[in-house]
């Protein structure tokens, strides 16, 4: 239960995070868009401190035109991320095309264009590493990044409004400081079977 609390904040606070920036430009318009077809199946979130985590795990599943979807469950609810990997700025990231939730329709998808994640996948292992939203907040008043900034409840907004190009340099330069902590997941099944939710669990 504690694991399961830990493993639901980190992805909460992750997809908050994530949220919280915008662009308007995407890496794919520069960088190549590659395909991993060891990504298709499910993976299992790896606590720094308890371990595995059997009650969080993804779903990860290929779609068309080079694009994955991958499904996860918190509590009752389930979220759906349709992505795409894009090697740039010497590593691979991963781009965000749209979120859906509790079985919403392709049509009541929410189109996102977010900051990239950054991604590393070896073996059965795959490490996630979400944007710092203080970090690209305080580099876009430096104006070091274009973009603007407007306070949010628990983060910044920030809107970043460089060119696909010019996001590439900043990365280049400025990747190994704007992002938070590492999500770690380790692959337990090739085939991308149904996930249960915790209501699902408490009936059986």
């Amino acid at each position: 239960m504690i694991r399961s609390f830990f493993a639901a904040v980190f992805v909460l606070t992750a997809l908050a995070t994530a949220g919280c920036v915008r662009a308007t430009h995407q890496l794919s318009e520069v960088g190549k868009v590659v395909t991993d077809d060891e990504i298709v199946g499910v993976w299992e979130f790896q606590d720094p401190v308890f371990g595995a985590d059997k009650d969080h795990r993804l779903k990860v599943e290929a779609l068309e035109n080079d694009c994955y979807r991958y499904t996860c469950t918190e509590g009752a609810s389930t979220e759906s991320v349709d992505f795409r990997l894009v090697e740039a700025a010497g590593a691979t990231y991963f781009e965000v095309i749209g979120c859906s939730r509790d079985g919403q329709s392709d049509k009541e998808k929410t189109s996102q264009m977010s900051f990239p994640a950054r991604w590393e996948r070896r073996g059965d292992w795959v490490a996630v590493d979400a944007v710092n939203v203080k970090a690209i907040d305080r580099l876009v008043r430096k104006k070091t990044l274009a973009g603007k900034s407007e306070p949010g409840f628990w983060f910044p907004k920030v809107i970043v409004t460089a060119s696909a190009k010019d996001l590439e340099t900043f990365l280049t330069k400025h990747g190994d400081s704007v992002f938070a902590e590492r999500a770690i997941y380790r692959k337990v099944n090739s085939a991308p079977t149904e996930l249960e939710t915790a209501t699902d669990r408490e009936s059986q």
